[in-house]
Protein backbone atom coordinates (compact mmCIF):
# COMPACT_ATOMS: atom_id res chain seq x y z
CA UNK A 1 0.00 0.00 0.00
CA UNK A 2 1.28 3.80 -1.05
CA UNK A 3 1.45 6.60 1.18
CA UNK A 4 -1.54 7.59 -0.74
CA UNK A 5 -3.47 4.97 -0.52
CA UNK A 6 -2.81 4.87 3.35
CA UNK A 7 -3.83 8.00 3.73
CA UNK A 8 -7.16 7.41 2.02
CA UNK A 9 -7.64 4.35 3.87
CA UNK A 10 -7.05 6.09 7.49
CA UNK A 11 -9.22 9.36 6.24
CA UNK A 12 -12.48 6.48 5.29
CA UNK A 13 -12.01 4.95 8.91
CA UNK A 14 -11.78 8.05 10.70
CA UNK A 15 -14.85 9.13 8.87
CA UNK A 16 -16.50 6.25 9.27
CA UNK A 17 -15.33 5.91 13.17
CA UNK A 18 -17.42 9.70 13.26
CA UNK A 19 -20.42 8.94 11.73
CA UNK A 20 -20.86 5.25 13.28
CA UNK A 21 -20.43 7.33 16.87
CA UNK A 22 -22.66 10.09 15.55
CA UNK A 23 -25.41 7.14 14.55
CA UNK A 24 -25.51 5.88 17.90
CA UNK A 25 -25.78 9.04 19.86
CA UNK A 26 -28.06 10.34 17.49
CA UNK A 27 -30.20 7.07 18.17
CA UNK A 28 -30.01 7.30 21.58
CA UNK A 29 -30.90 10.90 21.62
CA UNK A 30 -33.97 10.71 19.15
CA UNK A 31 -35.05 7.74 21.20
CA UNK A 32 -35.51 9.33 24.46
CA UNK A 33 -35.68 13.36 23.64
CA UNK A 34 -37.28 13.17 20.24
CA UNK A 35 -36.24 16.61 18.22
CA UNK A 36 -37.02 15.73 14.76
CA UNK A 37 -40.36 14.84 13.05
CA UNK A 38 -40.25 10.45 12.29
CA UNK A 39 -39.55 11.32 8.47
CA UNK A 40 -36.37 13.64 9.51
CA UNK A 41 -35.67 10.96 12.06
CA UNK A 42 -35.74 8.05 9.04
CA UNK A 43 -33.77 10.13 6.74
CA UNK A 44 -30.79 10.98 9.35
CA UNK A 45 -30.33 7.00 10.26
CA UNK A 46 -30.57 5.93 6.79
CA UNK A 47 -28.04 8.88 5.69
CA UNK A 48 -25.76 7.85 8.41
CA UNK A 49 -26.17 3.93 7.51
CA UNK A 50 -25.80 4.57 4.31
CA UNK A 51 -22.89 6.78 4.05
CA UNK A 52 -21.28 4.17 6.49
CA UNK A 53 -21.95 1.31 3.91
CA UNK A 54 -20.90 2.63 0.69
CA UNK A 55 -17.24 3.98 2.56
CA UNK A 56 -16.87 0.32 3.40
CA UNK A 57 -18.60 -2.21 1.46
CA UNK A 58 -17.03 -2.15 -2.35
CA UNK A 59 -19.36 -2.50 -4.78
CA UNK A 60 -17.57 -5.92 -5.03
CA UNK A 61 -14.44 -7.26 -3.44
CA UNK A 62 -12.03 -7.63 -6.16
CA UNK A 63 -12.53 -3.72 -6.80
CA UNK A 64 -11.71 -3.02 -3.07
CA UNK A 65 -8.42 -1.16 -3.90
CA UNK A 66 -9.39 0.43 -7.47
CA UNK A 67 -9.82 4.09 -7.40
CA UNK A 68 -12.68 4.52 -9.83
CA UNK A 69 -14.64 2.26 -7.48
CA UNK A 70 -13.59 3.86 -4.41
CA UNK A 71 -14.43 7.17 -6.46
CA UNK A 72 -18.41 5.86 -7.39
CA UNK A 73 -18.10 4.69 -3.44
CA UNK A 74 -17.58 8.51 -2.82
CA UNK A 75 -20.57 9.64 -5.65
CA UNK A 76 -23.06 6.85 -3.77
CA UNK A 77 -22.29 8.61 -0.49
CA UNK A 78 -22.73 12.01 -2.17
CA UNK A 79 -26.09 10.70 -3.89
CA UNK A 80 -27.39 9.54 -0.41
CA UNK A 81 -26.57 12.15 1.39
CA UNK A 82 -28.60 14.80 -1.26
CA UNK A 83 -31.32 12.28 -1.36
CA UNK A 84 -31.76 11.97 2.73
CA UNK A 85 -31.30 15.73 2.88
CA UNK A 86 -34.01 16.21 0.90
CA UNK A 87 -36.34 14.45 3.41
CA UNK A 88 -35.02 16.37 6.22
CA UNK A 89 -35.38 19.88 4.62
CA UNK A 90 -38.96 19.08 3.02
CA UNK A 91 -39.99 18.02 6.46
CA UNK A 92 -39.11 19.99 8.98
CA UNK A 93 -40.38 23.64 9.95
CA UNK A 94 -37.08 25.03 10.01
CA UNK A 95 -36.77 24.59 6.40
CA UNK A 96 -40.05 25.73 6.13
CA UNK A 97 -38.67 28.39 3.38
CA UNK A 98 -37.13 25.93 1.51
CA UNK A 99 -40.48 23.99 1.11
CA UNK A 100 -41.63 23.61 -2.61
CA UNK A 101 -45.12 24.77 -3.28
CA UNK A 102 -45.09 26.33 0.55
CA UNK A 103 -46.57 22.91 2.08
CA UNK A 104 -44.32 19.93 3.40
CA UNK A 105 -43.66 16.17 1.93
CA UNK A 106 -45.93 15.04 3.69
CA UNK A 107 -48.75 17.55 2.51
CA UNK A 108 -47.73 16.78 -1.08
CA UNK A 109 -49.16 13.08 -0.73
CA UNK A 110 -50.77 12.58 -4.13
CA UNK A 111 -48.99 16.06 -5.38
CA UNK A 112 -45.63 14.91 -5.61
CA UNK A 113 -43.28 17.34 -8.04
CA UNK A 114 -40.74 15.84 -10.67
CA UNK A 115 -38.39 16.68 -7.97
CA UNK A 116 -40.06 14.37 -5.41
CA UNK A 117 -40.65 11.55 -7.54
CA UNK A 118 -36.88 11.55 -8.73
CA UNK A 119 -35.35 12.08 -5.49
CA UNK A 120 -37.38 8.83 -4.37
CA UNK A 121 -36.47 6.72 -7.27
CA UNK A 122 -33.10 7.97 -6.94
CA UNK A 123 -33.01 6.58 -2.93
CA UNK A 124 -34.60 3.68 -3.90
CA UNK A 125 -32.20 2.69 -5.59
CA UNK A 126 -29.60 3.95 -3.51
CA UNK A 127 -31.16 1.40 -0.96
CA UNK A 128 -30.86 -1.37 -2.85
CA UNK A 129 -27.55 -1.28 -3.95
CA UNK A 130 -26.57 -0.60 0.18
CA UNK A 131 -28.56 -3.70 0.07
CA UNK A 132 -27.01 -5.59 -2.32
CA UNK A 133 -23.57 -4.32 -1.13
CA UNK A 134 -24.33 -6.30 2.66
CA UNK A 135 -25.70 -8.98 1.51
CA UNK A 136 -22.98 -10.16 -0.92
CA UNK A 137 -21.07 -9.71 2.42
CA UNK A 138 -23.11 -11.73 4.40
CA UNK A 139 -22.90 -14.72 1.64
CA UNK A 140 -19.50 -15.20 2.44
CA UNK A 141 -20.46 -16.25 6.54
CA UNK A 142 -23.20 -18.71 7.01
CA UNK A 143 -23.40 -17.48 10.48
CA UNK A 144 -23.34 -13.62 9.36
CA UNK A 145 -26.16 -14.32 7.36
CA UNK A 146 -28.83 -16.08 9.72
CA UNK A 147 -27.73 -13.46 11.82
CA UNK A 148 -29.05 -10.93 9.46
CA UNK A 149 -31.96 -12.84 8.67
CA UNK A 150 -32.75 -13.09 12.78
CA UNK A 151 -32.04 -9.17 13.08
CA UNK A 152 -34.31 -8.50 10.33
CA UNK A 153 -37.11 -10.71 11.83
CA UNK A 154 -36.70 -8.95 15.37
CA UNK A 155 -36.69 -5.30 14.28
CA UNK A 156 -39.75 -6.33 12.10
CA UNK A 157 -41.19 -7.81 15.20
CA UNK A 158 -40.18 -5.21 17.36
CA UNK A 159 -41.27 -2.08 15.16
CA UNK A 160 -44.99 -3.84 15.31
CA UNK A 161 -44.55 -4.14 19.15
CA UNK A 162 -43.60 -0.90 19.52
CA UNK A 163 -46.50 0.54 16.87
CA UNK A 164 -48.92 -1.32 19.14
CA UNK A 165 -47.69 0.30 22.49
CA UNK A 166 -47.76 4.29 20.90
CA UNK A 167 -51.07 3.70 19.32
CA UNK A 168 -52.31 2.99 22.82
CA UNK A 169 -50.44 5.22 24.24
CA UNK A 170 -52.55 8.28 26.29
CA UNK A 171 -49.80 11.39 25.45
CA UNK A 172 -49.90 10.40 21.83
CA UNK A 173 -53.85 11.35 21.09
CA UNK A 174 -55.53 12.84 23.81
CA UNK A 175 -58.72 11.67 24.38
CA UNK A 176 -61.48 10.80 26.71
CA UNK A 177 -61.09 7.30 26.32
CA UNK A 178 -58.03 5.51 27.20
CA UNK A 179 -57.72 2.11 25.47
CA UNK A 180 -55.35 -0.40 27.64
CA UNK A 181 -52.44 -1.27 26.81
CA UNK A 182 -52.82 -4.63 24.44
CA UNK A 183 -50.72 -7.26 25.98
CA UNK A 184 -47.46 -8.22 24.27
CA UNK A 185 -46.56 -11.89 23.73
Amino acid sequence: MTGVDSATNDARQLVTRALSVILCTFTLVQVNYPILAPQPQLAVFALLGLVICFLNVPIHPTLKDHPLARASDILLAVLATICCSWIIVQNERLFEAFWLDGSSLGNRAGFETTADILIGAAGLLLIIEAARRSDSRSRSCPASSSYTRMLGHTCLTGYSRIEAILSNASWRKPSSKRRAPSALP
